[in-house]
């Protein structure tokens, strides 16, 4: 039998890309993608043009959880596209590598 206090471990999303957790501190390892067939940088946490306010080390984006200078996860609704920057995940104009 459980006992009362006994905690469950935490687990996280896989990213689709990258299969780590997209737990704190582990941002995507996918840094182009494609629009149009020209490759472009991905914009990390905090970067210009990044939508999520992460300014100091140690803030992390409330949906993928990665931190400054860390690429979003697949399917974050933070992550801004580098070519039309709207919400990647609703643009239409890339292709994830």
């Amino acid at each position: 039998m459980k006992e009362e206090n006994e905690t469950k471990p935490r687990t996280f999303a896989i990213c689709d890309l990258c299969q780590q957790e997209m737990c704190p501190g582990q941002g995507c390892t996918l840094s182009t993608i494609t629009s149009a067939g020209i490759t472009y940088d991905r914009i990390k946490a905090g970067d210009g043009g990044d939508y999520e306010p992460i300014t100091e080390p140690g803030d992390f984006c409330h949906d993928c959880n990665v931190t400054l200078g860390q690429y979003h996860h697949l399917g974050c609704d933070m992550e801004r596209c580098p070519v039309c920057h709207g919400q990647i995940i609703g643009c239409g104009c890339c292709e994830i590598d």
